[in-house]
């Protein structure tokens, strides 16, 4: 059904919002096709053509006998919101009467540069012989990034992802596919972020075939797929978001139940779906599920339950781009012999929306589904767990609203509850007892007579799974602790299920797509140790050759090289898109964008220590993250390595402090920006040196002060956890918030020479607030700045100290907060001059002659003065004293 449909139907419905809905006051048809919505725009090709505005700039015709280049710069005529859309204007060289596209001199001539997500440019051209064409793109970027094509308002082929191989380096992509029939047709250019585009090149490449209208996906269902690794499913296809193209089928929150299908043991998984383009988890709004008689060959059967086929048979309604529908479940019910499958949908209820948890039934776990409306009374909350205890009695388990909530359902009516919502806790009567950092994802199964409930924890922008048992299903629950690290996405939800005598813990990543709501399932086999306990999953791999290597601290160094990464197979010992192995023969190990590596080692010694990665960029700027357990210890970006520009050669970037606790642990090498290869690198002892930059969560854990200790037990992300302070994490890695006047922190650090140094410090604040700061080197006062309303809190600024002079060897930084609140990020010092004789000018140690003192830049500001006393008064700073530099 198109958009425009789509939204004509839901004003028509609109009135039923107004007012909840009673139990058993849906007015539920037994007939219920199913409502394919894909996107359509309600005009055909012929219509567009014919309303669109626009002219040629130039003329472009394409035919058989040769191949016809369209510059990007030549876009049509005819103004904003016909042609184009453009964000950033500027005037050009090349088109003087037009300012409000961005035309630059950059490849062959001239480019469309400064592009942001939603510009869109339109080009007019003709076709000669109708056929099958193909669509070169020369284009550049710093990263990868999607664009697409409309031809006449309908989808024209497929997402193209450019190489992202920087800013001068222009390569070509090429579009395939393109059915064009002869005549007058309107190119549509859209990118989903910054790039430049330089031209096209349009190449028939065979004769035209009738596909119907451009964009016109069909779907065959069921289909099937072949496991090989994690992540599961990428090679799906599935409609997109509001537009006509398909991408990769994305799976998230996966729910596993086998059931017993004609004698045979099935495992069936109910998955929610991420829909692309991402906007959050906004564009989730239906469901596929998947079955498995052997956990290597799969069925999909299908997109089974939509928003739009809820809403229309239950009467509930929701404004368009709301129709979330989250993480759902499925069970049987014994008393009717019919599947139950729920999922959380959120609508309108007087106005406000409002999560529900609603019903459909079949006599298949597969479907087909029949709405039958949803559970009244439980709390608004997500990711419902159907579970049916062994005497058929039914629960459901949700998260939100500070905890998890058991639902006890009638037996004979699950629209209905028996009783209310009540909230699961801990042996001490409270939620953190029960279930530490509790977040979201409930997932209920019984074993042995136990009830384990696993959950996504809080822990950090990329959650771990933890559980928690119970002997009453009821409660109290004992917390048990971590199960699966995080595993690079900033959400987790998983299941764990028993099938044909081994289990398995299902869970989701982001690795395929890089991008954290665009979500792919996966699965491990998951033990249990003698006491019934989850053993960690190891979804990370095995130690390469099954040894594994030690690290002793002290003196001891330990060199990994990168060709050492774990056994083990794609999606957990390393991860390349193209699903290839990488080779273990070579120097190095080369890896693209969002793909890493994974190396188990021991460590002796609990401690701070640091780590040295040499590896080389195999494109500018490239970014590397370092995890350790999956908790990231750089930037969740990564850092880039000391000359980012340079591509080819071995580099090394020095980090410190890395925390490691003894034990065997995993260290992940991920590349988040651009390509690299990785050589080896090495953990060993060592110190915070600069020139450089300390980060501000790296403080001194044996002099500190800190005094909101409800914001450090909200806040601390797990970052580190032998300090009471809340380090919390931002776009660019961690920082140390909810900060109090006087706190303060302490940092060592050790300087590589003597010299004038810069320190550049990162804070952000609060824009009603009035703030203020101290900075100290070894005690004495280098700094004492306020600041009102720089920004706002995710908004970081720099803050620059100037000619301070510091020597070779140890010293102590120290930040105090005077007043009011304020994010601290970083410390950058950078060595800006020479202290010739510092080791002798340190003021007061001068000798006794009488001197004028003159500012760095030479004016006179003392004369013939005592120089042990000739800076008494004066700012810290660098001074000529008699002739020499000394530093107060």
């Amino acid at each position: 059904m198109s958009h425009a449909i789509f939204n004509r139907f839901l004003g028509a419905v609109a009135l039923y919002a107004i007012l909840p809905l009673a139990v058993n006051a849906f007015n539920i048809p037994d007939d219920q096709p199913y409502i394919y919505d894909y996107y359509d725009n309600g005009v055909t090709a012929e219509e567009y053509v014919a309303e669109y505005k626009g002219t040629p700039y130039r003329s472009h015709v394409l035919s058989a006998s040769s191949d016809c280049i369209m510059q990007a710069e030549d876009f049509d005529n005819g103004g904003n919101n016909i042609s184009w859309s453009f964000r950033n204007k500027g005037s050009n060289a090349y088109r003087k009467d037009i300012d409000e596209v961005r035309i630059n001199g950059g490849g062959s001539g001239y480019i469309i540069g400064n592009v942001s997500a939603g510009d869109w440019l339109c080009y007019t051209f003709e076709v000669a012989d109708a056929g099958e064409y193909e669509l070169r793109i020369c284009m550049s970027s710093d990263n990868v990034k999607n664009l697409f094509f409309e031809i006449d308002g309908k989808a024209a082929g497929k997402i193209i992802s450019t190489p992202g191989l920087g800013w001068d380096n222009y390569t070509t992509v090429v579009n395939t596919g393109i059915m064009l029939t002869e005549g007058k047709h309107v190119l549509r250019w859209v990118p989903s972020n910054s790039m430049n585009m330089d031209y096209y090149v349009w190449h028939r490449t065979g004769e035209y075939v009738d596909t119907g209208d451009y964009g016109n996906h069909g779907f065959s269902y069921p289909r099937e797929w072949t496991y090989v690794s994690n992540p599961m499913f990428t090679e799906l296809t599935s409609p997109m978001f509001g537009v006509g193209f398909t991408s990769p089928l994305y799976t998230a929150d996966p729910s596993a139940h086998v059931w017993n299908i004609d004698g045979k043991e099935v495992l069936y998984l109910y998955a929610s779906h991420d829909m692309s383009p991402a906007q959050g988890c906004d564009h989730m709004d239906r469901y596929h599920i998947f079955s498995t008689e052997d956990m290597i060959n799969w069925t999909d059967h299908g997109e089974v339950m939509n928003a739009a086929t809820s809403n229309r048979y239950t009467g509930t309604v929701n404004n368009y781009g709301e129709e979330y529908m989250w993480a759902p479940d499925c069970n049987y019910n014994p008393s009717d012999g019919l599947y139950y499958f729920i999922y959380p949908h959120r609508i309108r209820m007087n106005g406000e929306p409002v999560w529900q948890h609603f019903l459909a039934t079949s006599e298949n776990p597969a479907g087909p589904w029949k709405c039958i409306g949803y559970i009244d009374g439980i709390p608004s909350t997500i990711d419902p767990c159907l579970f049916v205890d062994d005497d058929g009695q039914a629960y459901v388990f949700t998260s939100g609203q500070g905890g998890c909530w058991m639902t006890k359902l009638k037996r004979d009516n699950w629209l209905e509850m028996e009783g209310e919502s009540v909230m699961l806790l801990g042996p001490d009567g409270d939620v953190a007892s029960g279930f530490p950092s509790f977040h979201e994802g409930p997932w209920v199964f019984k074993k042995d007579g136990r009830y384990y409930l696993v959950y996504a924890d809080g822990y950090t922008t990329v959650n771990r799974m933890q559980y928690s048992v119970a002997d009453n299903i009821a409660g109290p629950y004992t917390p048990k602790g971590v199960f699966m690290n995080p595993m690079g996405c900033n959400t987790t939800h998983g299941s764990v299920v028993e099938f044909k005598g081994k289990w398995y813990t299902f869970y989701h990543t982001a690795d395929f797509s890089g991008h954290g709501a665009l979500r792919s399932v996966c699965y491990d086999e998951q033990t249990f140790d003698d006491e019934g306990n989850l053993n960690l999953l190891r979804n990370f791999g095995e130690p390469y050759g099954g040894t594994v290597r030690t690290f002793n601290g002290g003196t001891e160094s330990l060199t990994l090289s990168a060709v050492e990464y774990n056994d083990g197979k794609g999606g957990n010992a390393y991860y390349k898109r193209d699903m290839s192995v990488p080779s273990r023969s070579a120097d190095g190990v080369e890896l693209d964008n969002f793909e890493f590596l994974r190396f188990t080692l021991k460590v002796a010694r609990s401690g701070r220590y640091a780590m040295t990665l040499r590896a080389a960029n195999l494109m500018a700027d490239s970014k590397v993250a370092v995890a350790y357990d999956g908790t990231y210890k750089t930037a969740e970006n990564g850092r880039e390595l000391p000359d980012k520009s340079h591509v080819g050669s071995k580099q090394e970037l020095y980090m410190f402090p890395l925390t490691l606790e003894a034990g065997e642990h995993y260290i992940e090498l991920r590349v988040t920006r651009g390509a690299m290869k990785f050589y080896d690198f090495t953990l060993s002892t060592g110190a915070a040196y600069i020139p450089g930059t300390i980060e501000a969560e790296d403080l001194e854990a044996d002099d500190y002060r800190y005094q909101d200790k409800g914001a450090w037990e909200r806040n601390s992300k797990g970052y580190r956890d032998d300090v009471e302070v809340a380090i919390d994490s931002h776009s660019d890695g961690w920082h140390i918030g909810s900060t109090s006047s006087g706190d303060y922190y302490k940092y060592n650090f050790i300087a590589k020479e003597s010299g004038v140094y810069t320190i550049t410090t990162r804070l952000s604040d609060n824009p009603k607030a009035s703030s203020r700061m101290r900075m100290y080197i070894d005690d004495e006062e280098i700094d004492d700045w306020s600041f009102s309303g720089k920004n706002d809190w995710n908004t970081y600024f720099d803050h620059d100290v100037k000619e301070v002079a510091i020597s070779e060897g140890a010293h102590v930084l120290k930040f105090e907060v005077v007043r009011g609140p304020m994010n601290i990020d970083r410390f950058t010092f950078t060595r800006t001059g020479e202290l010739s004789g510092i080791g002798e000018t340190l003021y007061p140690n001068v000798s006794s002659d009488c001197v004028n003192v003159y500012s760095i830049d030479g004016r006179l500001i003392k004369h013939n003065i005592d120089s042990r006393t000739a800076l008494d008064g004066l700012d810290r700073g660098i001074y000529i004293v008699g002739g020499r530099k000394v530093a107060k």
